[in-house]
């Protein structure tokens, strides 16, 4: 789960399995960690999170980046929704 600005809010064994990073290494970074370096210089991380907020949700498929720079093919989904944490809203 992210925070609204798309850092890491909340981890869990899966993740932690797929993307090789433990919880204490992820949490509070932003989500352009799991991004290559051409999206991240594309501002695809920044322009996805403005279009769930903006529309609700937002989905993509393409390369992500494993702790150590392993790429593989995933599927992101983030949506809004007000859940609260600390009392502030997250995105997933």
């Amino acid at each position: 789960m992210l925070d609204t600005e798309g850092r890491v809010a909340s981890w869990n064994n899966g993740a932690k399995r797929l993307k090789g990073y433990p919880a204490e290494d992820v949490l509070g970074q932003h989500v352009a960690i799991f991004c290559t370096p051409d999206d991240v210089a594309r501002q695809l991380p920044p322009r996805a999170l403005a279009q769930a907020a903006a529309e609700g949700a937002h989905e993509s498929e393409g390369w992500r980046v494993r702790k150590g720079g392993e790429r593989f093919s995933g599927r992101a989904s983030r949506s809004r929704h007000c859940a609260t944490r600390a009392g502030r809203c997250v995105d997933s």
